[in-house]
């Protein structure tokens, strides 16, 4: 069974992304490049620089349907869905 995982990355202006991923994460981030398709996190990243976010799994080996959970709950936790405090 594939195991994902539960990821944060965090700007230097405080606010967070928040995703999940069944991939290595190191591919699925792609050095920032793997959030093209997000235009307000993708330029954060083109503003603080990939080096300059902070990356960390917050959970592993988990089913899709657990991640998707896990996700959720962290979303609400910093209230990332709302521009002020993420993307």
């Amino acid at each position: 069974m594939k195991k994902y995982c539960v990821y944060m990355h965090t700007c230097p202006n405080g606010k967070v992304y928040i995703g999940i991923t069944g991939r290595e994460p190191l591919k699925r981030w792609n050095n920032g490049y793997g959030y093209m398709g997000n235009k307000h996190f993708f330029s954060a990243i083109l503003k603080y620089g990939w080096e300059n976010i902070a990356h960390k799994v917050i959970c592993e080996g988990l089913s899709k349907e657990e991640a998707c959970a896990k996700e959720s709950e962290y979303i609400k936790l910093y209230e990332s869905n709302n521009p002020a405090n993420g993307y």
